[in-house]
């Protein structure tokens, strides 16, 4: 399914292997490790991947469930955060408002509300998704 405008895919290989590229150019596989390519998936928002994905398991006879537990978001999320790019990060905590939030995320989200080079919009958001979570650390 394609997932941003700008012309990268995510699917399967035929061993059923994640891959994420232009359809034009090169494909990363996610067999060995998670490529930091995939942040893009970030772009859209998640009901829309999620309709997608449902929409392709759909084409291809396959369980929707299945399918998109099989999309590592949860690991997404946090490589985009370490990413240390204003972009990334602004994208993974969106995605934070609208799902519920693992330890390991507000680990991450706590560090962010003091982090100078995120941009102060983002460290808002961070700390209000931390305090609305009850979380301390300890």
């Amino acid at each position: 399914m394609q997932i941003s405008k700008t012309g990268i895919w995510l699917g399967l290989d035929r061993k059923g292997v994640w891959t994420l590229g232009r359809l034009e150019g090169a494909v990363e596989s996610s067999a060995e490790r998670l490529p930091s390519s995939w942040v893009a998936i970030l772009d859209a928002d998640e009901k829309s991947l999620r309709a997608g994905l449902a929409y392709a398991a759909e084409q291809f006879k396959l369980s929707p469930e299945n399918l998109q537990n099989l999309v590592p978001i949860e690991d997404v999320l946090a490589m985009a955060i370490r990413s240390r790019s204003n972009h990334w990060v602004e994208r993974a905590v969106h995605w934070m408002t609208e799902r519920d939030i693992s330890r390991e995320h507000l680990e991450l989200l706590q560090e962010l509300t003091t982090a100078k080079w995120v941009n102060q919009r983002t460290r808002h958001i961070a700390m209000r998704l931390v305090k609305a979570s009850g979380w301390t650390q300890g």
